[in-house]
């Protein structure tokens, strides 16, 4: 077999897509979901003691925390990655992936990786590209769905995976 093999460099999207669905594999929706339940709880008991107590200086900090905690991450994350590609664009530099029968390789200007199937944690195939993660979950690498427009690559690479047992999280 031909190794499918992709060459670019990541757009601001790319980084922002990526460190997005990279986010929601490490904070399961379970932990998202208690925490912003326990923030809501927090929340209306914070309201409900300035209404029958009288208002307190402690109760805006803790209102700030409620609302940081289940909505503040995902939009602090998304500044600080533009932040940084803005700030390092030398990070970005231009990267090939290789798909191998017995292999998957990345290299660029500043490192050469070659893994086995077997070192491999998991694809995350998104609408928006195709996630490869290695234990515990480091991303070594994005590819976005436009590389994927008028082929069949991600099928062939999605079936390469499960061929060598590296398990597929499919997300919405």
């Amino acid at each position: 077999m031909e190794p499918i093999s992709f060459t670019g460099k990541l757009t601001l999207q790319d980084a922002l897509d990526l460190n997005w669905y990279h986010w929601r594999i490490i904070i399961r929706p379970p932990f998202r979901w208690m925490v912003s339940t326990v923030s809501f709880l927090i929340a209306l008991l914070c309201i409900w003691s300035a209404f029958t107590v009288g208002f307190s200086s402690v109760i805006v900090p803790l209102l700030f925390l409620c609302a940081y905690f289940p909505l503040g991450w995902m939009l602090e994350r998304s500044f600080l990655v533009r932040r940084r590609y803005r700030r390092h664009p030398e990070h970005y530099v231009e990267s090939t992936v290789k798909f191998a029968a017995d292999a998957v390789t990345t290299e660029n200007a500043n490192m050469q990786m070659r893994l086995a199937w077997n070192q491999l944690g998991r694809f995350v195939d998104t609408p928006r590209g195709l996630l490869v993660l290695i234990p515990p979950h480091s991303p070594i690498c994005w590819l976005p769905s436009r590389l994927f427009e008028g082929n069949d690559a991600k099928e062939k690479i999605l079936s390469l995976a499960s061929s060598h047992n590296v398990p597929v999280t499919r997300m919405a």
